[in-house]
């Protein structure tokens, strides 16, 4: 009786998660629909497009190239693949992560709609010119039967044709990819292809008007394997039997109440093996801004805390109360993993808008003995120098974080105790050396701009080709043969190179802009990480 009692209750359960995915069906698929479109036009390496996860560069072998120790970093990235990143060096970037195992990439972006439709218009000129060029070749036929063929005709015709057939080769490479797997492209060029991509299966915004964020895991696939994750082979999203990572559904059937409308991004989880040392992880990037509308507010205040009234409490307030919110509810998430599922070594690591310092952060993290690493500016500040006369050096707010257990990753300290973490400032750090060689213009002692290098860097800009698709025509006489063709978009590239001289070298000697240099080439965080030996 009690092994048929836990029967039921097992099958309601996964009956139950079933049809809490139900409602999100529509996203998953458009999503996967993104992701299988990139594997048929992608040959390179293998992309398997699942409903819990998407992994590019799929290894399905186990890693043997071990080190003393792993690297885990958490890096958040600033929309890699959007027109305002546009100048993004893929390859810096790539060398930065390379200075890791496993990754933890948040602010990753689906493909732009600018972007999609091009490659939507894209597949229509693939499918429709070879229609088109026979029709041509009709035309053709039909003008040399004539008594006087127009030769002139002919001769446009067989331009256009010409063109068209020379498009239509080049076409298949022209499709442009988003940023995170240009970013997975340029380690692999680089690298190899030691780098393997986990990308969540959706893209997530509190509003319909803000970015959908992706969150991923980049990982070193001979130094790093993908294993299969228990709370993911729990719920078996939508009944997929792969269960490495998958999107935190924060729903009643596992948390007993309905979070999601608490979140803005929900954290994205995956399992990976280092020789004999596992470990889970979670990241997510949390809210910024905390909804004013006192409905809102009230119902996310008292759904998580209890109360509406937040003013005696010390750290938590109207700008951040979204922010906490969202802290709470997912480290009881993996409290109860931890204690159900027996999931240890699980690490949350994010960019968490939140301070080390902040008193309620502190205890939110605390009381159920978790412990906040990494105390230390994360984010890159604009300004050289403030009102009041201080200097920046380019550091800011202390946002990103590692969240674990005290009991948890043991093997992630050093020998005197303290915990092995760090924050790499790739604008000061020997790396800086790669940047300055490349990009920098000015004098760092007094801030002037070398006029001459600043020619030379505008001589050397590689502007990336941009393509559309319109109407060429090819003139004879008093007529025209008209055909929907790929063309260079000079608009786009004079945009890019007035941009590159704008955000790259003018705003290195403004005050105001003097550090956006590695904002633009790199992203407006820096890379936090821990080494755990093995």
């Amino acid at each position: 009786m009690k092994r048929s009692y836990f029967l039921i209750l097992f099958c309601f359960i996964q009956w139950t998660y079933a049809q809490h995915w139900e409602d999100e069906i529509s996203e998953f698929d458009s999503y996967r629909k993104e992701c299988l479109n990139y594997k048929s036009r992608i040959t390179d390496y293998e992309i398997n497009c699942f409903y819990n996860f998407h992994h590019f560069n799929a290894s399905k072998r186990d890693a043997k190239t071990f080190r003393k120790n792993i690297q885990i970093a958490e890096f958040n990235m600033l929309h890699p693949g959007m027109k305002k990143t546009w100048l993004k060096d893929y390859d810096l970037l790539a060398q930065i992560i390379n200075e890791y195992d496993v990754v933890a990439a948040t602010e990753l972006i689906p493909l732009t709609n600018r972007d999609r439709k091009f490659n939507d218009d894209l597949e229509k000129f693939i499918n429709d010119t070879p229609k088109r060029i026979e029709k041509l070749k009709e035309e053709i036929a039909l003008e040399e039967k004539k008594a006087n063929p127009n030769l002139i005709k002919i001769a446009a015709i067989r331009s256009a044709i010409n063109e068209l057939n020379d498009k239509l080769n080049k076409a298949p490479t022209l499709f442009i990819k988003p940023g995170y797997l240009q970013l997975l492209e340029a380690l692999n060029a680089r690298y190899r292809g030691r780098w393997s991509l986990v990308l969540s299966p959706r893209g997530e915004a509190r509003n319909t008007t803000d970015t959908n964020e992706h969150v991923g895991f980049y990982y070193r696939n001979d130094r790093v394997s993908l294993i299969p994750n228990k709370f993911c082979t729990e719920i078996k999203t939508l009944g997929h039997e792969e269960t490495e990572a998958c999107l935190i559904p924060m729903g009643p059937a596992f948390m007993g109440e309905d979070y999601r409308p608490i979140f803005s991004r929900r954290p994205f989880m995956a399992s990976f093996k280092a020789r004999d040392f596992d470990f889970n992880i979670l990241s997510s990037h949390i809210v910024f801004n905390s909804p004013q509308d006192e409905l809102t507010k009230n119902n996310i205040l008292k759904k998580v805390f209890g109360t509406t009234n937040i003013a005696p409490i010390i750290g938590l307030n109207n700008e951040n109360y979204a922010r906490q919110a969202e802290v709470k509810i997912t480290l009881n998430f993996i409290k109860k993993i931890r204690e159900e599922l027996n999931m240890t070594n699980t690490l949350w690591a994010g960019d968490f808008n939140l301070e080390n310092s902040n008193p309620f952060f502190q205890k939110l993290v605390s009381i159920n003995d978790f412990l906040l690493q990494i105390d230390g500016p994360t984010s890159l500040a604009t300004k050289r120098v403030y009102a009041d006369g201080s200097l920046s050096y380019g550091k800011a707010s202390n946002y990103d974080h590692f969240i674990f257990h005290q009991d948890d990753f043991l093997n992630c300290y050093k020998k005197n105790g303290e915990f092995d973490g760090s924050i790499y400032y790739f604008h000061e750090n020997k790396f800086h050396k790669k940047i300055e060689s490349k990009y920098l213009i000015r004098n760092e002692k007094n801030q002037e701009i070398n006029s001459k290098l600043k020619a030379k860097r505008l001589a050397e800009i590689k502007v990336p080709d941009f393509f559309t698709i319109k109407n060429v025509d090819f003139p004879y006489n008093r007529g025209r043969i008209r055909v929907r063709s790929i063309v260079v978009d000079e608009k786009m590239k004079e945009e890019y190179r007035e941009d590159f001289a704008s955000k790259i070298l003018n705003s290195q000697g403004e005050n105001d802009q003097y550090y956006s240099v590695y904002r633009n080439l790199i992203s407006d965080h820096f890379p936090i990480s821990m080494k755990c030996a093995l």
